[in-house]
């Protein structure tokens, strides 16, 4: 079970609301293929959190096994989630995400899967990130 650590990857805040949108996503989605070759198409965790004058703050923490890491980071749900915490409490702070993409054994981002033993890695990874994420923010 290896994963990589991408980021802290900012979240533009967009429109005259200042939201995370699907532009948001697809900025995101262009600039991380330029960087890491299949990253739109791997599958893992990821940690949304809000960077601040007090250091950075984890808010979310969730996981893609059957669909793209960034697609499911940003999917109309979470960004309302997100939208939420910048909204109510950091209304100043920067958004980010760190993506932790599953990496096979040659090297390269595992696709999503339906397969037991690769959803298997990913939960257990979840359930770690979620732990230490609630360490620095049982909010």
């Amino acid at each position: 079970m290896n994963f990589d650590v991408i980021g802290p990857v900012k979240v533009e805040r967009l429109g005259a609301k200042r939201l995370i949108n699907q532009e948001s996503l697809d900025q995101i989605g262009l600039a991380l293929e330029n960087d890491f070759d299949g990253i739109t198409n791997a599958c893992g965790c990821y940690n949304f959190a809000v960077k601040s004058a007090r250091g950075v703050t984890p808010w979310y923490v969730g996981q893609a096994n059957k669909q793209a890491l960034v697609r499911e980071a940003l999917n109309p749900s979470n960004r309302g989630k997100y939208n939420d915490v910048l909204q109510n409490e950091y209304e100043k702070g920067t958004p980010v995400l760190y993506f932790l993409p599953l990496v096979t054994p040659g090297g390269k981002y595992a696709k999503p899967t339906t397969t037991e033993s690769g959803r298997e890695s990913i939960h257990f990874f979840e359930d770690w990130l979620i732990a230490s994420s609630l360490r620095k923010n049982p909010s």
